[in-house]
């Protein structure tokens, strides 16, 4: 048929042409103008959707919320054992370091006095403040006696220093021969400040 002429006007060939050709391009159009739909949907879809973006920075705050506050429960768990610490090391510095005294006792006795027993107290009632210190003890006459009360008064650690009692104690068993020796009690008083 390919062969065979046409016998149609050439208007109406034409025409049929241009109505195949507009329909082609219905189609055509109408797939263009779905597939812009299709796409401006989409975008519509994401640029409308503000709460995903809220959402994720919603928790993105509340992660990093969630660090600090994991940090600051450390922060005051370490305060805590500062502050114990810090408790325990103040109320160590008030306390004076009573080894020095006995050291100085000892020193100054110069093993010609023997001490019984050593009694601190806290004085109240006064300005200052301050402790007595109670010695008893022996040694060997009145004169270790007395040059160990001089050698206290200059130590300075001492505002006063007085001999309260002394008496003659007899020596014991293999002793009783031996010279006697003197009891004593000596007390001092230690200022504050």
């Amino acid at each position: 048929m390919a062969n065979e002429p046409n016998l149609m006007p050439e208007y109406l060939l034409e025409r049929r042409s241009r109505r195949r050709r507009i329909l082609q391009w219905r189609y055509v159009l109408g797939m263009e103008i779905c597939a812009v739909g299709a796409a401006v949907a989409l975008l519509m879809a994401q640029v409308e959707d503000p709460a995903s973006e809220t959402r994720e920075a919603v928790q993105e705050t509340v992660g990093q919320i969630d660090v600090v506050s994991a940090a600051v429960s450390e922060a005051r768990v370490k305060l805590q054992e500062v502050q114990q610490r810090l408790a325990v090391a103040q109320e160590v510095v008030r306390k004076p370091d009573w080894s020095i005294l006995i050291t100085t006792l000892a020193w100054e006795g110069q093993g010609k006095v023997v001490f019984d027993s050593l009694q601190l107290s806290g004085e109240s009632g006064t300005d200052a403040g301050g402790y007595r210190v109670s010695m008893t003890g022996t040694c060997d006459g009145q004169r270790n006696l007395t040059d160990f009360v001089q050698s206290l008064e200059r130590t300075g650690l001492f505002s006063r220093v007085k001999i309260t009692h002394t008496q003659s104690i007899a020596g014991a068993g293999a002793e009783k021969d031996a010279a006697a020796r003197l009891g004593f009690t000596i007390d001092a008083r230690i200022d504050e400040g």
